[in-house]
């Protein structure tokens, strides 16, 4: 999370299985040391989360 991520205001609370919008969310590589491959990253709600990105679906949330 060394990179400044906007956060996406969602209208619900950032849980797993939701999907993300088409626009308007900002997402980022996850970093290859942690071994996601293609998954990406952003900020729902002050929340970082890990998101599927050709479904855009929520799949963690990072504590």
């Amino acid at each position: 999370m060394t990179n400044e991520v906007p956060s996406y205001t969602y209208s619900e609370s950032a849980r797993v299985g939701a999907i993300l919008p088409e626009s308007g969310v900002t997402y980022r590589a996850v970093p290859t040391e942690f071994g996601a491959g293609t998954y990406r990253y952003t900020v729902v709600n002050g929340t970082p989360v890990v998101v599927e990105p050709s479904t855009r679906r929520i799949v963690q949330i990072i504590q």
